[in-house]
């Protein structure tokens, strides 16, 4: 629950910003734009758990760490490795959750506007799927996309807006 309220108060009310700006401000909306910033930001408290350690922060659950049987040195050093990829885990199930419950987004938004969070989600969801795919990569460098890989999304973006542009205009 805490954590919960963490990722809203952080990241929720920005993406509850953006739709605004966006011309969304019916309920359904802000709660996907809430759910989106919830997964957001829980990918970016795993990307970040070595750096943000570094500066005296700790923003895994340590209830959840507890039950789990690690600590978050236990996360860094990657020691009792089979009990950290469960922890991890079960951190990145939590934030796919998010970003599947949040799909119907992106659809609600006019096309003008549907590129950015498009290519938002894939490089933060994209960052997820490379520490779902090995969750030791925490305990390193910060994860990230490579810039070939970001390019990629950026021109997949652009190309995206102008079909759904010539969609609207079509059926307007």
């Amino acid at each position: 629950a805490a954590l919960r309220e963490f990722c809203r108060r952080v990241a929720s009310t920005v993406g509850e910003l953006c739709v605004r700006i966006w011309g969304l401000d019916d309920p359904v909306s802000i709660d996907l734009a809430e759910r989106r910033g919830i997964a957001f930001q829980l990918t970016n408290i795993l990307r970040d758990v070595t750096e943000d350690h570094a500066r005296g922060r700790v923003y895994l659950p340590q209830d959840e760490l507890q039950a789990a049987g690690v600590s978050i040195e236990d996360l860094l050093g990657w020691r009792r490795p089979a009990a950290c990829a469960a922890f991890v885990a079960a951190q990145c199930r939590r934030a796919r959750v998010h970003y599947e419950e949040s799909a119907p987004l992106e659809a609600r938004l006019r096309p003008a506007c549907r590129p950015t969070l498009w290519a938002m989600t894939r490089i933060y969801s994209g960052i997820l799927g490379r520490i779902e795919s090995r969750p030791a990569r925490i305990a390193g460098t910060r994860v990230s996309l490579g810039t070939f890989r970001k390019v990629c999304i950026a021109f997949e973006a652009k190309r995206l807006g102008r079909r759904w542009a010539r969609s609207a205009a079509a059926s307007a």
